[in-house]
């Protein structure tokens, strides 16, 4: 999915509005959600123009005075909205996000600039959070508030307030939701000449989001007509493709199961030639296989335990007292039921299991696996950086990660200073990794470590590959 975050700082201007359409389709957008619309009202062939569909749904928050004002648009078809809370500076979407029928909630939050109205805000979104029983949570938008010291660069060297940021992290932590790793600029606003530089716009995602869509970061986008930049938030499932078909072991031992099949693919004959004709029957096969696995393959503990029940009760109500021939042929069905079931139950005990999860049993907990999914999103190689033909630095996302492996062996590979693949020059080319500070990206240097590039044997815990990775591509091999 794609969320799109904007403060546009008005929609009074045409120019606004259609650089908003233009940013919304060419990213595939499935909610926008805007800040500062300085509206007091939104009418359906706005939203209809901006979103360039006439499939759209909107809630919005009327400007006050023409100072603030927000506004969400999007489909039902990607995500059905069940439930809209309007509040005090955001809007609150709870439904369900129809690709993968999971409940979500996207809040869109323009915080006030006063300490007291953010508290306010702050204060009714925690009892919304504690009040709600669904666990993905993505809050969005302008927050008015910096995390740390370094999020905010001014030309006099003032620093933000200690107490907004204790408040503002302190607030994030009872949310329990966490902000990913962005990528692209530092800073999100700035004023027009340039003196004041922040960090306002983010994105904080709860760990059930996370868990659902492990893969999962913001991208800080060139701003056009606002001195806010864009930010989309990209979550991804990866597709290992169909599901494989599996059968038990245990069922080519069941003669039902063995009839079902003779009598199926013995008596359906398509036309065609020879390949389609085996694709159809084995298709055709296995919607029968999985029909009779619904009534028929479900071995299970319970059912053994209740087929020794039944047997003990035969026995003992037999007790002293001559068997008839119906509670012989009884008994006997029950033992033949349970050692089938028995077997079948072991059988597809040792098939779905490994020895040593046999052996040991999983004890990876729910932590461990939130932790293993924040390595994925902090190892993860969304794109690289190199110095384009405009005189100016250009991103290329994951989708062509290949392209900057072939340049690097064409850099090792060729003549020295130019990429043999691309023809760039190899000092200009880059590869771009947002780190946790400051990154220093000068020509024939490594931007994380700041080691001479080429210098690929660096130790620093946080350079690691990419670092070195960046010093080759800088160094030209």
């Amino acid at each position: 999915m794609n969320i799109l975050s904007l403060n546009s700082r008005g929609l009074g201007s045409g120019v606004k509005r259609s650089a908003i359409r233009k940013l919304t389709m060419a990213n595939n957008v499935a909610v926008l959600c805007i800040q500062e619309t300085k509206r007091e009202f939104i009418d359906k062939s706005l939203c209809q123009y901006m979103w360039g569909d006439g499939n759209v749904n909107w809630e919005f928050v009327p400007s006050s005075n023409a100072a603030g004002g927000l506004l969400s648009i999007w489909n039902n078809e990607s995500f059905d909205v069940d439930i809209r809370v309007v509040g005090k500076g955001f809007i609150l979407l709870e439904g369900t996000w129809t690709k993968e029928n999971k409940k979500v909630c996207i809040i869109n939050v323009y915080a006030p600039c006063d300490l007291q109205g953010k508290r306010e805000q702050w204060e009714e979104l925690k009892h919304l959070k504690s009040s709600s029983h669904v666990g993905p949570w993505c809050i969005l938008g302008d927050f008015n508030s910096i995390r740390y010291q370094h999020e905010r660069m001014t030309s006099s060297q003032s620093v933000g307030s200690s107490t907004s940021i204790t408040e503002f992290n302190s607030w994030i932590s009872d949310m329990e939701v966490e902000e990913i790793r962005s990528v692209g600029r530092f800073f999100t606003w700035c004023r027009p000449n340039g003196s004041l530089m922040s960090k306002l716009d983010r994105f904080l995602l709860s760990d059930d989001w996370l868990s659902q869509w492990p893969d999962t970061t913001q991208f800080v986008l060139d701003k056009d007509f606002s001195n806010h930049c864009p930010i989309l938030l990209r979550s991804r499932t990866n597709d290992w493709g169909p599901k494989p078909f599996k059968i038990m072991d245990w069922w080519q031992k069941d003669k039902s199961f063995q009839n079902m099949v003779v009598h199926n693919w013995s008596n359906y004959h398509p036309s065609g030639w020879g390949g389609f004709v085996l694709k159809q029957k084995l298709k055709f096969i296995k919607n029968h296989i999985r029909q009779w696995s619904l009534q028929n393959g479900g071995i299970t503990a319970t059912k053994i335990q209740n087929l020794k029940k039944d047997l003990n009760a035969l026995e003992a109500g037999v007790n002293g007292s001559n068997i008839s021939q119906a509670e012989m042929e009884l008994k006997k069905s029950l033992q033949e039921q349970l050692w089938t079931a028995a077997i079948a139950y072991e059988s597809m005990m040792r098939q779905k299991s490994r020895v040593k999860w046999i052996r040991e049993g999983d004890t990876n907990s729910a932590y461990f696996h939130r932790l293993i999914n924040h390595r994925r999103r902090v190892n993860a190689f969304q794109g690289y950086m190199y110095w384009g033909p405009c005189g100016g630095f250009c991103w290329v996302l994951f989708t062509f990660w290949k392209v900057a492996l072939l340049c690097l062996v064409s850099v090792i590979f060729s003549t020295p200073g130019q990429c043999g693949f691309c023809g760039v020059p190899a000092t200009t080319i880059w590869v771009f990794r947002q780190c946790r500070g400051f990154c220093g990206f000068q020509r024939g240097q490594c931007g994380f470590s700041g080691s001479v590039g080429g210098s690929v044997g660096s130790t620093d815990d946080n350079v690691g590959v990419e670092g070195a990775v960046s010093g080759r591509f800088q160094a030209g091999g």
